[in-house]
């Protein structure tokens, strides 16, 4: 299509009667949105959206030929425009109420396909004792850790952007879900909370793996539904990335996972000699694993 098709008529000589009337509406709108340029804006990138997911479906197809010049890239900007002003009738307002329309519809199509992985956010309930609630939950939390002297953990992280709360904390290496427990255990803690879902985890930094526990107490009588799990998981995760985040960890490697299980068992065969038996067995196993992973490292290091 030739260019001059879509020049400004502003750079166009001037023609017949009704040419120089064209200008003169053409110029005559042109200013009055440029009035509303920044509500034109949000119409703009809404069309450019409704565009994307039209390419996304196949109804558009992407041209082939390079832009060239400046008068080929000012034309396509035009026809936008154009498309944008057809749509809304012209009118500023309008524009910026099917913008609004358009951000809210997609809003709620990325929600949805969101919450297919991450669950709906679960609201607190009514009538909640203080120590479960956002405001109440943290200073529950470190009063019962005050009361409790034998605990080995800290309070590194509160999570309560919605129920149940969830608290993080530090231990020392080798501790595993035994400094959680003695928490737990602990009559301070069990005369504020009912019941606590809980996780023990490591990861790697560059001073080595480090250790921490996760306490989310609920109320007695509540139970999670399938929503409730899925946000369980996705929370925790965040609270994980959090801590990754704030210590500068990394993921540890399948070795390292190995040689902390090793750690693990052995720790648990030294505390129970019954079951040395069938604990040599996982040792043994943990065992060859270590050494396959190691030759496989060195072989890749070649």
């Amino acid at each position: 299509m030739d260019d001059a098709e879509h020049a400004d008529p502003a750079d166009v000589a001037y023609g017949s009667a009704a040419d120089r009337q064209d200008v003169l509406r053409w110029t005559h709108t042109n200013k009055r949105c440029r009035i509303c340029s920044m509500k034109r804006a949000p119409a703009v990138a809404f069309s450019v959206l409704a565009l994307s997911l039209a390419f996304a479906t196949g109804r558009w197809s992407v041209p082939t030929q390079e832009r060239t010049s400046s008068s080929t890239t000012d034309a396509a900007e035009r026809r936008v425009v154009e498309r944008v002003t057809t749509l809304v009738d012209g009118s500023c307002e309008r524009e910026l109420a099917a913008t609004k329309q358009g951000l809210a519809l997609a809003s709620e199509i990325i929600d949805a396909g969101m919450r297919e992985h991450t669950g709906a956010p679960e609201v607190f309930p009514p009538d909640l004792l203080p120590q479960y609630t956002a405001d109440g939950f943290e200073a529950a939390v470190l009063g019962a850790m005050e009361d409790c002297p034998d605990i080995s953990v800290a309070l590194v992280h509160v999570e309560c952007s919605e129920f149940p709360c969830m608290a993080f904390f530090s231990q020392p290496l080798g501790t595993y879900n035994h400094a959680l427990g003695a928490l737990l255990s602990c009559a301070a803690w069990r005369n504020s909370f009912d019941s606590s879902g809980s996780a023990n985890a490591s990861f790697m930094t560059e001073g080595g793996p480090v250790e921490y526990s996760m306490a989310a107490p609920r109320p007695t009588g509540f139970d999670f539904d399938d929503n409730a799990q899925i946000r369980w998981k996705y929370r925790y995760d965040q609270g994980r990335a959090f801590l990754m985040d704030e210590w500068g960890g990394v993921d540890p490697t399948e070795l390292d996972e190995v040689e902390q299980q090793l750690e693990f068992w052995h720790n648990v065969a030294e505390g129970d000699p019954e079951r040395a038996e069938s604990i040599g067995t996982i040792l043994a196993d943990l065992e060859a694993k270590r050494t396959r992973l190691i030759t496989e490292d060195a072989g890749n290091g070649e």
